[in-house]
């Protein structure tokens, strides 16, 4: 098994109490998932679209953040007009842990509220790699769900849902495979952007 696949399985057996020093939540029973949870490709627009935009990024990635700031924000009147499909995968980066658990919360927030909570992550991106830093990853990113209606049983299930780990390790590993070693990657219809452009 690859060195990359050990790292990313891992993460799946490290929660956010390890973090924080917390003790671990032995409340929530095996199996059990947030309704609405979001487990497939996450995206938004037409799937007639003509276009299709796949971006490649991570939670804790400043420039990630900043692209969706000044770039992605602007391109919502074509995905309205459904001239536009954006396909959002993730990839994780340093802090890996940090990206997987506000991953986590954005797919349990559901399809329709993944975009929101991301961008709510974005925003608040410093703020909470800092409480990470702190050992106080735990009530940032609780913080963070509860803006999106997620409560905290739900919190505490959706950070142990082995689907949703599962979901986002595959992005992680297929974009490796694909070759990606950065964020944020884009590609519009199957070829790459060049960012600087």
């Amino acid at each position: 098994m690859k060195l990359s696949h050990l790292l990313v399985t891992a993460l799946a057996c490290v929660s956010i109490a390890a973090c924080d020093g917390s003790k671990k939540d032995t409340s929530v029973e095996p199996g059990a998932y947030v309704e609405g949870t979001a487990y497939g490709v996450v995206s938004k627009g037409s799937p007639d679209a003509k276009a299709v935009l796949v971006e490649y990024a991570s939670a804790t990635c400043p420039h990630c953040a900043d692209l969706h700031e000044r770039v992605i924000k602007k391109l919502q009147p074509r995905i309205d007009a459904g001239e536009l499909r954006l396909e959002f995968y993730e990839f994780l980066t340093d802090p890996a842990n940090v990206a997987h658990a506000s991953f986590k919360i954005a797919r349990c927030a559901g399809a329709d509220h993944y975009f929101d909570v991301l961008e709510d992550v974005f925003q608040n991106q410093q703020g909470i790699v800092i409480a990470s830093q702190r050992r106080q990853l735990t009530p940032a990113l609780f913080a963070v769900a509860q803006r999106h209606g997620l409560s905290k049983k739900d919190f505490e299930t959706c950070l142990l849902d082995q689907k949703v780990h599962e979901a986002i390790s595959a992005n992680w590993y297929e974009g490796r495979k694909k070759g990606i070693t950065s964020t944020p990657t884009l590609y519009l219809n199957g070829k790459e952007v060049d960012r600087a452009n």
